[in-house]
């Protein structure tokens, strides 16, 4: 189920959207790279629960900021045998003291895969006007991933950190409306961070195979024109 709130505060000047849920699934279908390949298998029962917050704010006619907070919590709530062996494996797993993976060390070390706990952005952005008629808007934005796994099996030594990236932009707009240009710039601290991997080795182990970097720093120009 999911609870909801759209509001407006301020004379309109700021708006807020938040959005609560709470979530169980029967059979959940999954799939991920394991030392068996890869492999797609159903979870009897996973839950998750969170919520995220959305926010605009106008602080002045040409000063204003924006952003989102969100928190999830999810976990597996019930798991079989083919579950257990394909996320953690068939041999003796770390995770599991060493032992052979049975259902409660599943459910007491695994996390599920590519959920991380928590996520922010927040941004703020300046427009400014000229005497042609043509605006200039520059946006800067800081945003935050938590750690997380991006395997089933949780491999220590391929999940993604957390993680925070800025992004710039500067845009001028034509006094028509019918053009633009941009200038941008992604992970301008050029974080180096994994958000996919991929394993191969003994079950349950989780020797890495691939890891597959994201972005690093990116800059580039974009054109807009609009046919009218």
């Amino acid at each position: 189920w999911e609870l909801g709130m759209r509001a407006e505060f301020l004379d309109n000047r700021w708006r807020v959207n938040f959005t609560y849920f709470d979530n169980d699934y029967d059979d959940l279908q999954l799939g991920g790279s394991t030392a068996r390949g890869f492999v797609r298998f159903n979870v009897p029962k996973v839950a998750t629960n969170g919520f995220e917050l959305e926010s605009v704010f106008q602080a002045t006619e040409n000063l204003w900021f924006d952003g989102y907070i969100a928190y999830l919590d999810g976990e597996y709530k019930e798991v079989n045998q083919d579950a257990v062996e394909a996320i953690a494996g068939t041999g003796p797993n770390p995770k599991c003291g060493g032992e052979i993976p049975d259902a409660e060390c599943v459910l007491n070390n695994f996390e599920l895969k590519n959920a991380p706990e928590w996520n922010y952005m927040i941004a703020g952005n300046y427009m400014t006007g000229f005497s042609n008629g043509g605006e200039m808007v520059f946006r800067v934005s800081v945003s935050y991933e938590d750690e997380s796994y991006n395997l089933v099996g949780n491999p220590e030594a391929i999940k993604r950190d957390e993680t925070t990236m800025v992004d710039g932009r500067i845009a001028y707009t034509g006094a028509s409306d019918t053009w633009s240009v941009g200038l941008w710039g992604k992970n301008l601290t050029d974080e180096v961070y994994y958000p996919a991997a991929t394993t191969v080795g003994a079950a349950g182990m989780g020797i890495p195979g691939l890891a597959f970097p994201g972005q690093p720093r990116t800059y580039g120009v974009d054109f807009r024109y609009t046919f009218k």
